[in-house]
């Protein structure tokens, strides 16, 4: 693994803001209530600075592997994601919450597996418009694959059920999907139809619309 030459500056600054505006609003928010549980009004903020150092490390091995390397692990990221969906649907095994498998974990520990999805799904599908950008650019099956993916990943996230995360995914392949070139009666097919399906779903179920 080899460092990149240069960080994005604005990238990182933006970043870390981010991380510091939600430290302090963990910190304002929590403080009665992590007193009167804990009888520490700083419970909650030390689990926020902990978790955040674990993620800054993981970003920071992250930053150290080349792009050649990620998409080499790519499907085996998203393989992966795929499992942890499935694995969470299982009685006992997912963590429930509000009435929603969503967690994986042990103790303390734990996941929110879409999330884990949303980074996958990026991964895979950007590592496949790289090798397949000709036929994409050109042809419309170069997209049934991706589709089919993201429509089991979209089922497997509502039968939890997630529909936020269903619509965060599918639109950001959308965005990638015409970045990449995409030509745009496809764009415009594709994008009618899953707006249809989203919307369609979204009006099924009372929770939902």
């Amino acid at each position: 693994m080899n460092p990149p030459k240069s960080v994005d500056k604005w990238l990182l600054f933006s970043v870390l803001s981010i991380l510091l505006s939600g430290m302090i609003m963990v910190a304002s928010s929590s403080i009665d209530m992590s007193q009167e549980q804990y009888h520490s009004p700083f419970h909650f903020l030390i689990k926020q600075v902990i978790f955040m150092l674990l993620a800054l490390t993981i970003a920071r091995f992250t930053l150290k592997c080349s792009m050649k390397k990620i998409e080499q692990w790519s499907t085996r990221i998203f393989v992966a994601a795929l499992f942890c969906l499935g694995l969470v649907l299982i009685p006992h095994v997912g963590h429930s919450v509000n009435g929603s498998a969503r967690w994986l974990g042990v103790g303390i520990l734990g996941f929110q597996v879409s999330e884990f999805a949303k980074l996958a799904v990026i991964l895979y599908l950007a590592g496949y418009l790289v090798r397949r950008n000709q036929q994409i650019q050109h042809s419309l099956s170069g997209f049934i694959k991706p589709l089919c993916v993201l429509g089991l990943v979209g089922g497997l996230l509502l039968a939890e059920p997630d529909f936020g995360a269903t619509c965060v995914i599918f639109g950001t392949a959308m965005v990638m999907m015409f970045l990449a070139g995409m030509r745009l009666r496809y764009f415009l097919f594709i994008f009618v139809v899953m707006a249809l399906l989203l919307i369609l779903i979204a009006i099924s179920s009372p929770y939902r619309l």
